[in-house]
């Protein structure tokens, strides 16, 4: 978040708000525990995880993104791209 202007404390219209009532001070949060933490960390793995599976995705379907690669072999070098083949299923 970009912080512009004066902070809060020194805006007077947000002072008499505060003094007559009608906007609570603010509290401060606190910190994760217990069940609250695992969520919270298993949410982000949940967020990294599907980033990455998207990733993989775009990658897959555009073939200009792959890998290239390098083979060299009796001195002869060799330049690929990464395929993405399916592998006939065994009849």
């Amino acid at each position: 978040m970009a912080w512009r202007g004066k902070q809060l404390n020194d805006y007077p219209e947000y002072q008499r708000r505060l003094a007559s009532g009608q906007v609570n001070p603010p509290q401060p949060t606190a910190a994760l525990e217990g069940l609250a933490l695992f969520n919270a960390r298993g949410s982000t793995l949940v967020f990294l995880i599907s980033i990455a599976l998207v990733i993989v995705i775009v990658i897959g379907l555009f073939p200009h993104l792959r890998p290239v690669y390098e083979t060299v072999t009796n001195g002869v070098a060799d330049t690929d791209q990464v395929s993405i083949q399916t592998r006939d299923a065994p009849s």
